[in-house]
């Protein structure tokens, strides 16, 4: 593995971290619009709540595509010196590599999860939730499956999403997103 492979299996990971963001941010959409008037900041409406979110989805995902497809050419201008990075044998070929990641990932991912459900049970030690903390109530539930959707998938499809993600292998002298 050279040091473009290393900054390219980075780009990626962080492309897959967008990713990840831009799913996580869809139920607020949903939660945008049964947010309590009470709740509201005085003087930005449900509307501008909503437009928010869904511009934060975009920009996730396109940063996303962008960082995963265009990852090799990025590490090509941003190195110059390509020499080998010395890694254990089991880390020689770039997937594996970007596999791990991936993994960890998922770990860091499912952590928040159980984070959020922390957070649930320590709300639902009250008596009485109001109508506001009802829906943030449900806020954390969503984040806590979604964060912990997101982490099972990342743990145990790390292989076929490395093979996705990997589905065009550079020949000799080329670039896998070329």
């Amino acid at each position: 593995m050279t040091k473009r492979d290393a900054l390219s299996i980075s780009l990626k990971v962080l492309g897959v971290i967008s990713l990840a963001y831009a799913i996580l941010i869809i139920p607020n959409l949903f939660l945008s619009t049964a947010m309590p008037i009470s709740s509201i900041t005085q003087g930005i409406s449900r509307s501008t709540f909503i437009w928010i979110d869904a511009i934060a989805i975009v920009l996730y995902a396109t940063l996303s595509c962008w960082l995963i497809a265009s990852s090799d050419s990025l590490s090509r201008m941003m190195v110059k010196d390509d020499s080998p990075v010395s890694l254990p044998e089991s880390l020689r070929e770039k997937k594996a590599v970007f596999i791990l990641a991936v993994r960890v990932l998922g770990v860091v991912f499912s952590v928040q999860g159980i984070g959020f459900l922390a957070g649930i049970i320590g709300d639902m030690s009250f008596k009485y939730l109001s109508r506001a903390l009802a829906i943030i109530q449900w806020s954390r539930i969503l984040d806590f499956v979604l964060y912990l959707g997101v982490g099972a998938y990342l743990l145990l499809c790390s292989r076929q999403f490395a093979a996705f993600i990997y589905r065009h292998e550079p020949d000799n002298g080329g670039c896998a997103d070329d």
